[in-house]
């Protein structure tokens, strides 16, 4: 792990720790890309209200350095910020020990 990443780390909290209620973490790799990116998503603060009235929506989209593709992340939720229905385009969700040997293995390597 890089010097950088152990004062974020440090300074932020790691992802997924129990300070960061409000933080929904997903592992994404795009599609023909060796690497992972981890994306938060802020409860409050990520969310669009739907048309409908009837609960929230977000969409990412998702860039690896080094690589040209994108995925794009689609998330619905209910009343309560509470996630109901999920997609994917040009990628795939893996999962955070995916996210974490990636991190752990020596730079230069996938």
């Amino acid at each position: 792990m890089s010097w950088w990443r152990r004062i974020q780390q440090a300074v932020l909290g790691g992802g997924g720790s129990r300070r960061d209620r409000d933080g929904l973490y997903f592992y994404v790799q795009p599609r023909n890309c060796t690497r992972i990116a981890r994306l938060r998503i802020h409860r409050y603060n990520d969310l669009s209200q739907s048309d409908e009235g009837d609960g929230y929506f977000c969409r990412k989209i998702i860039t690896v350095a080094g690589c040209p593709w994108q995925a794009t992340l689609e998330l619905r939720f209910d009343r309560n910020r509470r996630i109901t229905e999920q997609w994917i385009e040009g990628g795939a969700l893996v999962t955070a020990e995916d996210y974490a040997a990636q991190e752990a293995a020596p730079s230069g390597q996938p």
